[in-house]
């Protein structure tokens, strides 16, 4: 039972951190966002794309908190819903692979 948690936790991990760590990191390596232009000042690696994915997600939760916060409730629920089905179809093409079907 517990290794079978520890696998399900594990292959889901890449996806979690993509969805949820990453913008969290992104968005504390940021400072200075500004409501009225929803741009950032700095950023600790200040790379245009990095810029632009910390602004959309400070402006999203800015949004949210206008609306019960329940657009971040369907972004948690796509995320779930987005994780399991891509780690579903991970493990059947690298169980195809594995077995050479």
């Amino acid at each position: 039972m517990l290794k079978r948690m520890f696998f399900w936790i594990l292959s889901r991990l890449p996806f979690f951190f993509l969805f949820f760590i990453l913008p969290f990191i992104v968005m504390n390596s940021c400072e200075g966002w500004n409501a009225g232009n929803m741009e950032t000042q700095s950023c600790a690696i200040d790379f245009w794309f990095i810029r632009i994915y910390a602004d959309f997600y400070y402006a999203f939760i800015m949004f949210s908190s206008f609306m019960l916060l329940l657009p971040v409730l369907f972004y948690i629920i796509i995320c779930l819903v987005l994780t399991e089905i891509l780690d579903r179809k991970l493990r059947k093409t690298i169980d195809k692979r594995v077995n050479g079907i």
